[in-house]
């Protein structure tokens, strides 16, 4: 599963410079990177099903981390299927990210770099303290 992730997140990177481009290259790299983070989210879901009490790989928060960013940024589309995907997607990340905090140390880093990032940039509903879940110490 983390193999899938670390796929994904390797297309989000290869297109993440295409993704200001105008055109067909823009939009390619705008429906790669939309689709590879819908498929992270996924596998991070079944991955912690699987494995709910482990320490998780690395590459598995960091992966969550890129796929994430996609997501918040997704929330400033104007199209509302879109919307409605990255708001579930990015909740069920950030909700699996707060649990694994217990685990990771490198969780917490991702989960208060993705909460700082929505507030900073004011990204709705992101930027609100109920989107985010309480960590468990």
């Amino acid at each position: 599963m983390s193999f899938h992730m670390s796929f994904h997140s390797g297309l989000i990177l290869l297109h993440r410079s295409s993704l200001k481009d105008e055109g067909a290259s823009g939009e390619l790299a705008y429906q790669q990177s939309k689709r590879s983070a819908g498929h992270v989210a996924a596998f991070l879901r079944a991955y912690h099903d699987c494995f709910p009490n482990s320490t998780p790989n690395f590459m598995v928060v960091h992966v969550t981390l890129n796929a994430s960013l996609v997501h918040l940024t997704l929330l400033q589309t104007r199209d509302a299927t879109t919307y409605r995907s990255a708001v579930r997607a990015l909740k069920s990340s950030v909700k699996i990210l707060a649990q694994l905090v217990q685990q990771c140390e490198y969780a917490r880093i991702a989960y208060d770099y993705l909460r700082q990032f929505a507030f900073q940039y004011e990204i709705i509903p992101a930027n609100s303290e109920s989107f985010w879940p309480l960590l468990e110490e």
